[in-house]
């Protein structure tokens, strides 16, 4: 609800599509319908309604027809693949959400399969992403945060219920290797779509791949199956809504403002948009997940949640991952906010109020996380009790504590302050003596320098890498799902010459299926 108040409020300051409101209302109530469900039946609908309106929400976009198709596809088999574990459970009597756990046998796996791999397409799955970054790229700017930060949200409350459910009735051998399966999806997901994000011009682009990387790391958080690994993904969930909200606020402003999405042709906004600045820096360093903000809380119980796990190698894969994350942040305000200002910028203006103030918010917010964790970790104890059948203490005192052990958020928030103020005081007091150099004072090799707007070097800036991975992480799965749909268009022309229109070829049609099944039936008398 929070979320979508500040979507509302951002939303008057940008030219939004003129549906855009209505949409984000209608989906508002679409979420409350599936949250609040107890029946599979109001599971379903709720999940249904979500997605049809995000699907329309996201065709407001200017350019956004191809992507929005896209999203519906794969939301569309995510939903016949979710329709068909409900079906499973509903023939064999359940008929609320409770009672998914009195399953048993093969209808309890059957049941748990389908409805996981609909919400791992849905989630947008390493190998079933491809949907996920045109959607998040072309929706409208006034969107964009609310479809990353909640509805991204809705695959993982529905895995929360299925998960909470299938441990109690204690599925043999669904428990820890289907677990296992699906961490390692989930942990190729973040390492992925990190990846994936270096390698990206456009700005929102970079937030879409990095916010399907984020969902991953909630999911793997679920997967783990413990107390420690779920406060890892429930803390992340409310982390990441709030981090990455802000950041597509931000970003909305720039885009706004200069009327691009390509950082190359950004870079030295800085001056003229300094709350943006700030906004895209706090946003980064929660992403990062280093100390002080709450991103490190996040990172450190997965991190203790995988080793209490006792999977060390999915630990590695991860945490190389996180480190990797560095890069795209890097680039991302560097080529933003650093550098030239281009000719073209000098005259812009910050970005209205509107938009300023639901990023003044989501800072507090994120400041708030930081050195009180336990205002998402308490109440998650209730959630985890229930689905686990027990939970930890890990907030004593104020600090966190797990039996690997122990930080206190405010004190390090403290610390790293006092370091930052003392490491300013100390560079102000030692400052060297410095030399004032002009712009273009600069050996050019006897060639005319370009001018200054041109000194930025942000196009392609990780190329090594693009030849690197590239190949795999960017073309692999697209050719695979293009050479899916070439065999699914080239069958259903096959099936196509069958339809001729004559009338009388239907009436032969009837009578050999007429004839064909007389000859099974008399086959099954005799």
């Amino acid at each position: 609800r929070g979320g979508a108040a500040l979507t509302l409020v951002a939303n008057l300051g940008l030219e939004a599509p003129a549906p855009l409101p209505g949409l984000l209302l209608m989906l508002i109530a679409s979420l409350l319908l599936l949250v609040g469900a107890d029946g599979l039946l109001a599971l379903f609908i709720g999940w249904e309604l979500m997605t049809w309106l995000a699907y329309l929400a996201i065709g407001q976009g200017r350019e956004a027809g191809g992507a929005a198709y896209q999203y519906m596809l794969f939301s569309a088999a995510a939903g016949f693949l979710l329709l068909g574990g409900l079906m499973v459970a509903a023939g064999a009597g359940v008929e609320t959400l409770g009672g998914l756990g009195d399953l048993r046998g093969m209808t309890a796996v059957s049941a748990w399969i389908l409805l996981v791999l609909g919400i791992v397409v849905k989630s947008a799955a390493f190998g079933v992403h491809i949907y996920a970054p045109g959607a998040y790229t072309e929706a409208p700017e006034g969107f964009t945060p609310f479809l990353s930060g909640v509805v991204s949200k809705m695959p993982v409350f529905a895995l929360l219920l299925v998960l909470g459910r299938v441990l109690q009735p204690q599925v043999v051998g669904l428990e820890i290797s289907g677990a296992h399966i699906l961490a390692w999806v989930a942990a190729l997901t973040a390492f992925g779509m990190t990846m994936m994000a270096l390698l990206q011009e456009d700005a929102k682009k970079l937030l879409a791949y990095s916010s399907i990387a984020q969902v991953g790391y909630v999911v793997l958080g679920l997967a783990v199956l413990s107390p420690l690994g779920w406060y890892a993904a429930l803390f992340h969930t409310v982390h990441h809504m709030v981090f990455k909200m802000l950041l597509f606020f931000a970003m909305a402003g720039v885009i706004m403002r200069t009327g691009t999405r390509q950082m190359h042709r950004m870079g030295g906004l800085i001056k003229r948009m300094p709350v943006s600045f700030v906004s895209v820096l706090i946003g980064i360093i929660a992403v990062s997940g280093v100390p002080p903000l709450a991103g490190f809380t996040g990172k450190w119980l997965l991190y203790h949640a995988l080793i209490d796990r006792g999977w060390p190698l999915l630990l590695g894969f991860v945490m190389f991952g996180s480190l990797i994350a560095f890069l795209y942040l890097f680039r991302l305000i560097h080529s933003v906010f650093l550098g030239q200002l281009k000719t073209r910028h000098r005259e812009i203006k910050e970005a209205p109020l509107a938009l300023l103030i639901p990023q003044v918010v989501l800072m507090g917010l994120l400041m708030v996380l930081a050195v009180a964790p336990q205002v998402v970790l308490t109440p998650a104890n209730a959630i985890i009790e229930a689905g686990l059948g027990h939970s930890l203490q890990i907030v004593q005192d104020g600090a966190l504590v797990t039996p690997h052990g122990y930080f206190h958020p405010a004190q390090m928030m403290i610390f790293v302050g006092i370091l930052f103020v003392v490491a300013l005081v100390l560079l102000f007091i030692m400052k060297p003596r410095t030399t004032t150099v002009k712009q273009l004072d600069i050996g050019f090799a006897g060639e005319v320098p370009p001018p200054p707007e041109e000194l930025h070097f942000a196009y392609d800036f990780y190329r090594p890498y693009k030849r690197a991975f590239a190949p795999i992480l960017g073309d692999l799965p697209t050719r695979i799902w293009n050479q899916v749909g070439e065999a699914v268009r080239a069958l259903a022309g096959a099936g196509g010459r069958f339809y001729t229109g004559n009338a009388q070829t239907y009436v032969l049609y009837a009578v050999i299926a007429v004839v064909i099944l007389a000859a099974v039936s008399a086959g099954g008398v005799q």
